[in-house]
């Protein structure tokens, strides 16, 4: 299978791109729990209502597609947000100083291309692009929180993203 990644710039795919990704979570992530600075629970919901998240994201330059050509046409299997900041990464960057920092998010394949090397391309393409900017490591994350308990999408898939990511040679922080 011949995949190609390419820089995301056209705006007019950001639906595509918020649609993509809410179909995939909505698979993968239907019973994440998490929890609110006041320390309330609630059901994560990683979609994208907001369009301008993805299309702010396109015109920096972050949002990076894998597409397949097939039945003559270029389908749609993967997409990976590559960033280069403290400021969007969240507590864990912070805390090592809120120095600037290289890492993805956003890593999503549709289920009809999962198995085939989309997501190790996807990921091999960003650990690329850090090298070349001098990094010598790369953030990630799995949303690895709180009791996996009576979650069995959780366990399912985080937990099976997790082993894939220490197979690359990832290691595991808090």
């Amino acid at each position: 299978m011949d995949i190609t990644i390419k820089l995301l710039t056209d705006i007019s795919r950001s639906q595509e791109i918020i649609d993509h990704c809410n179909t995939i979570y909505g698979e993968t992530r239907k019973d994440f729990l998490g929890f609110k600075p006041d320390g309330t629970q609630y059901v994560y919901n990683d979609s994208f209502s907001n369009k301008n998240q993805i299309r702010d994201s396109i015109i920096n330059n972050e949002v990076f597609i894998a597409e397949v050509f097939q039945n003559s046409v270029y389908k749609l299997a993967g997409c990976i947000r590559i960033v280069e900041s403290a400021e969007d990464q969240g507590k864990v960057w912070k805390e090592k100083g809120g120095n600037k920092q290289f890492g993805y998010q956003t890593l999503a394949v549709a289920g009809e291309f999962r198995g085939k090397g989309v997501a190790t391309q996807l990921v091999k393409f960003a650990e690329k692009i850090a090298l070349e900017k001098g990094y010598s490591e790369i953030n990630c994350d799995t949303f690895m929180f709180g009791s996996d308990e009576g979650r069995d999408t959780y366990k399912r898939c985080v937990k099976f993203a997790q082993s894939w990511y220490e197979r690359m040679g990832y290691v595991v922080t808090e």
